[in-house]
């Protein structure tokens, strides 16, 4: 990215100082409990899961056990760099040293890199130089760079492409004012 926009982003992305908490840990937590993605990861995950007939539990959101740990003093929740430290502690002696001591977090997989390598056409057309330098937001060089090395097979950038395609995407469709480009997909 330009310096500017890194600037910028730099301020308006700091936490809310108007969410509850007496530290920018709490406030951090209340901002991800509270506000809007939480909510909607929330939304998507039931239905990605109801899809298929299945149903995602989510037992560490009761209300109760939320309160208690808003409640708890800040080693508690991390400590020597580790987060959820008191829970760690709590099931160490349930569950193997390998998965309390883990420092690795996975999520659901997603194939994001073959994805764009099958649609590889799409993804140059958006992010080719004359748009990226049209738009002056973000270093064509490095750009570039990405696009090469991951049609090339070289390095797996599929999730930084990603993000600059939604990024071009929601430009055009908002900021240019040319519409929706998903019918484009």
């Amino acid at each position: 990215m330009q310096p500017e926009l890194l600037n910028y982003a730099a301020e308006v992305t700091p936490v809310q100082q108007d969410w509850p908490g007496d530290t920018a840990l709490d406030r951090a937590l209340a901002e991800a409990l509270l506000g809007w993605g939480l909510r909607r990861l929330l939304h998507y995950t039931d239905r990605s899961t109801m899809a298929v007939s299945l149903e995602a539990r989510v037992p560490f959101l009761d209300h109760r056990l939320v309160e208690f740990c808003f409640g708890l003093p800040y080693h508690t929740k991390i400590r020597e760099d580790r987060s959820k430290w008191i829970l760690r502690e709590a099931m160490s002696d349930r569950l193997p040293a390998q998965i309390v001591e883990r420092r690795d977090k996975k999520g659901f997989p997603t194939p994001v890199g073959r994805w764009l390598r099958e649609s590889e056409d799409f993804v140059r057309d958006h992010l080719a130089p004359s748009m990226v330098g049209r738009r002056g937001l973000l270093r064509e060089a490095t750009v570039a760079r990405l696009q090469r090395e991951h049609f090339a097979g070289d390095r797996d950038h599929g999730w930084a492409l990603w993000r600059l395609l939604n990024l071009e995407l929601w430009y055009q469709a908002f900021v240019d004012g040319s519409g929706s480009p998903i019918s484009a997909v």
